[in-house]
């Protein structure tokens, strides 16, 4: 997962589950996101499909996606660079 700030200052958030050196697909193994706020400590992504919302919460620590009203997933960060 990047969270990245193009030079006019929008965010862009970008998942993959791709292989480092695999080809990224959006929609099969990746996703890009432009609706990004910045929030606390981190950032939060959205992805509107029909009528389903998903948010992606990224900090230094950990990735929190929610689906839903079930209990998020939780990953650990394993590295971080500004």
């Amino acid at each position: 997962v990047w969270i990245c700030r193009d030079s006019a200052g929008t965010l862009f958030y970008q998942g993959s589950r791709a292989g480092v050196d695999a080809e990224m697909v959006e929609g099969k193994n990746a996703l890009f996101l432009t609706d990004v706020v910045a929030q606390d400590d981190g950032y939060v992504a959205t992805n509107r499909v029909d009528q389903r919302v998903t948010t992606y919460t990224v900090s230094a620590a950990e990735l929190v996606q929610r689906s839903g009203t079930g209990d998020p997933d939780r990953a650990a960060v394993i590295a971080h660079r500004p």
